[in-house]
């Protein structure tokens, strides 16, 4: 560092990656943090780059020890995620600051359980209403035979 540059003690109080299963983009107890998003926090002018990978806890992912200044924090959500939320933020860091920064996502439809279907291309209603307007053009073939023998 140079002279006059002071390291004033910061911190970006929690970087929490959390699986937005209602898609609102606001946490709640209910939902969980996502393990394995990969975080990135750089400085405007390129002196500063941290990253960090995101894990299930109780605690988010934090860094400490941070010059003031304007910052780029970034997160990508792990394969099979889709973001709910921007996975960017432009911060701007002042002493004292504690900051914290929720970013959602939510599984892709790949990773989310298959739900039991019917086949498809068979319906019982269908083949009911079939059976009864064969019978029923059957009964009126007869009728209609029965009825040319009597003229």
């Amino acid at each position: 560092m140079g002279v006059g540059v002071e390291l004033i003690k910061h911190r970006i109080d929690c970087i929490l990656l959390f699986e937005d299963t209602n898609g609102d983009g606001i946490p709640t107890g209910a939902e969980a943090q996502i393990a394995g998003g990969a975080v990135s926090v750089t400085d405007l002018e390129g002196e500063t780059n941290l990253e960090g990978v995101t894990a299930v806890g109780e605690d988010p992912l934090c860094f400490e020890d941070i010059a003031e200044g304007k910052y780029n924090v970034s997160v990508a959500p792990p394969e099979g995620y889709n973001a709910t939320t921007l996975m960017n933020y432009a911060l701007d860091l002042r002493a004292g600051d504690q900051s914290t920064l929720d970013f959602g996502a939510q599984p892709s439809s790949a990773v989310l359980p298959a739900e039991t279907e019917e086949p498809q291309g068979r319906s019982p209603l269908l083949a009911i209403i079939g059976g009864v307007l064969v019978l029923g053009g059957a009964a009126l073939g007869v009728y209609y035979v029965l009825r040319l023998r009597r003229i």
